[in-house]
């Protein structure tokens, strides 16, 4: 398990946490296992424009790859947040559980397993256009706030 990484101290952005020989990571979009169809896409979307910005692994495809991030969605749950005069919702929080494992297929070959929770807020509308379109705009800032917790889990081990 990832939590017991190392404790040494290294610049951010400057190396990985990872074995030297893994400079390649596939991102294969998730798995949805939960009760909200279609959000796997948005959210692989955000992860990977994360792992491009931060620019220590090339994305390349999985038979290409030094190392696979693979994941499971298996919670995913909106709540009503605030509430117009009428009563009527304005805005939703959903939360999401997303399981990973992350596989090398070089050097030690070693499968790491963790599990990340996050949280997104999106604004609705008298627009169900609109509701979507900050829907999916939440969905994908979900998958950005997640992909910045896989790289400060596998690449700095904070």
């Amino acid at each position: 398990m990832l939590s017991a990484a190392s404790c040494g101290y290294t610049m951010s952005g400057q190396s990985t946490g990872l074995l030297p020989e893994i400079q390649t990571i596939a991102l294969p979009v998730l798995t949805n296992e939960s009760l909200e169809p279609n959000i796997e896409s948005a959210i692989t979307h955000g992860i990977i424009e994360e792992f491009l910005k931060d620019g220590r692994l090339k994305i390349v495809p999985e038979n290409m790859a030094d190392a696979v991030l693979s994941g499971i969605i298996t919670r995913y749950r909106r709540e009503a947040i605030t509430f117009d005069s009428d009563f009527n919702v304005t805005s939703y929080r959903t939360y999401t559980t997303i399981n990973f494992k992350m596989r090398e297929k070089v050097g030690k070959k070693t499968e790491y397993s963790f599990v990340i929770f996050d949280q997104v807020d999106y604004g609705v509308t008298s627009s169900l256009a609109a509701t979507e379109t900050a829907r999916a705009v939440g969905l994908e800032i979900l998958g950005k706030l997640v992909g910045q917790k896989i790289i400060g889990t596998l690449l700095e081990r904070f």
